[in-house]
């Protein structure tokens, strides 16, 4: 049942030498024949590979992030047909890299230096350097140099075994290169569909359209004038005087990216209320002051935090009401010098509009002080903390 299979595998004259052999004969024939056909086996998918021809490939090693010679380079290789496989892998030698990629060539694209250097599987270790032309256009230069590279390569990724290897058309057709002083068109030049005929036709590559840099929208905010307006909380955090209401508004100038001058005005809106047992008595502060103020970063941002500090005229305004005949009641304002600091935090939400954060603290100097017949002395902006939250508009 075995022998009838292997006959089936040969034909003619041998089938007969075998049917006339001995049986011992026979037998080691057969032991031969089974090796024949496993190394037959073996051999045919290599036979096939060959016969269909492994792809040109080449490898491009891209040292920058969107080298326009890199782009130019890969788009005309894979137009005329080349597997590219681009890394940045930086083996040395490239030959190593070419071996273990299965490359007929590696190029390595250095844009730092505006040069390409050529490693092929066929030559020395040395490389073959190529470098762009000084001066014009940019682009127009990166595709001047990349044809320069396609024209280098073109020999020696063509097919070199087999009696036809002549007359096969190369995959790029050739290209005149470009003088470096010509202006890319903004459309792409119309292209020519190649025929199978041996002679090439010349073929425009597309214009890629020079890569602009991202705009720094911050270019676009205006940055020279602020004005800003907040409702705040007056607090007496050392006194018992009850929290009272007022409006925060200013303008400040940049005069540096980094700092600018602020004139404010602390307007009363609802005063604070001290209560005795002899009636209560109603305390409104007010001040304008100047001072400077200094951000981070140094530059219109969507955050932006300030500090700064500066010197105010403060006003308070008191106005008492007994419940008993027995004690005076008397209102007035009292002026004083208040220092103070000043913390903020602004978020843009458009590029003139947004809102502001604002802490600030003073001190009165000299101390006004509420006498309050039957209690202690009473003294008041010691310190005075005013917080508020409001929306600013940004001029240039």
């Amino acid at each position: 049942m075995m022998r009838r299979p292997v006959d089936m595998l040969y034909s003619g004259p041998r089938r007969m030498k075998r049917r006339a052999a001995a049986t011992g004969a026979g037998r080691s024939s057969r032991a031969l024949r089974w090796a024949a056909i496993v190394i037959a086996g073996a051999s045919l998918p290599l036979a096939i590979a060959r016969a269909a021809g492994e792809p040109v490939r080449v490898v491009v090693v891209a040292t920058g992030a969107g080298d326009p010679v890199a782009a130019r380079l890969i788009d005309e290789l894979i137009a005329g047909g080349v597997t590219v496989e681009v890394t940045a892998e930086q083996t040395d030698p490239a030959t190593v890299l070419a071996r273990t990629r299965g490359a007929r060539a590696v190029v390595r694209v250095e844009a730092s230096r505006r040069a390409v250097r050529i490693w092929r599987n066929d030559s020395s270790t040395n490389p073959e350097t190529l470098t762009a032309e000084p001066g014009g256009d940019v682009d127009a230069a990166a595709r001047s140099l990349a044809l320069r590279v396609v024209e280098v390569l073109r020999p020696h990724l063509l097919p070199s075994e087999g009696p036809t290897a002549s007359a096969v058309a190369s995959p790029w057709p050739p290209v005149p290169l470009p003088p470096p002083t010509v202006e890319p068109s903004a459309t792409p030049a119309p292209t020519v569909a190649p025929t199978a005929s041996a002679s090439a036709i010349a073929r425009e590559p597309p214009v890629v359209p020079p890569l602009l840099p991202p705009r720094d929208t911050a270019d676009a905010w205006p940055d020279g004038l602020s004005i800003y307006f907040s409702p705040a909380l007056l607090l007496h955090p050392t006194t018992p005087i009850d929290p009272g209401a007022g409006a925060l508004w200013g303008v400040t100038k940049m005069v540096f990216p980094w700092a600018g001058v602020d004139v404010c005005a602390i307007v009363p809106v609802v005063p604070g209320v001290l209560t005795t047992p002899a009636g209560q008595v109603k305390i409104a502060i007010g001040a304008i002051g100047a001072g400077a103020l200094f951000r981070y970063p140094a530059g219109p941002s969507p955050i932006t935090g300030w500090l700064g500090a500066g010197l105010a005229a403060g006003f308070i305004g008191y106005d008492a009401e007994v419940t008993s005949g027995a004690v005076r009641a008397s209102d007035g304002v009292v002026a004083h010098a208040l220092p103070y600091a000043r913390a903020a935090l602004e978020w843009r939400a458009w590029p003139s509009l947004g809102l502001r954060l604002d802490v600030i603290a003073g001190i009165a100097r000299p101390r006004p002080v509420l006498q309050i017949a039957g209690q202690a002395d009473t003294r008041l902006e010691e310190p005075l903390l005013g917080i508020s939250l409001g929306a600013l508009t940004w001029l240039p």
